[in-house]
């Protein structure tokens, strides 16, 4: 392991807040809250 812990923590919690703002967050929280499986479109290539 290299680095310290606390670091590691703090650089999750910044990278969970990165990707809680993009679209497919949203609508993953929107197919579990509604009970559905979510619906995410194809990746691009």
């Amino acid at each position: 392991m290299r680095g310290e812990v606390g670091d590691a923590i703090e650089d999750s919690k910044r990278l969970i807040g990165e990707f809680m703002k993009q679209p497919d967050y949203k609508k993953g929280v929107a197919a579990l809250l509604e009970r559905r499986p979510p619906r995410f479109p194809l990746p691009r290539r």
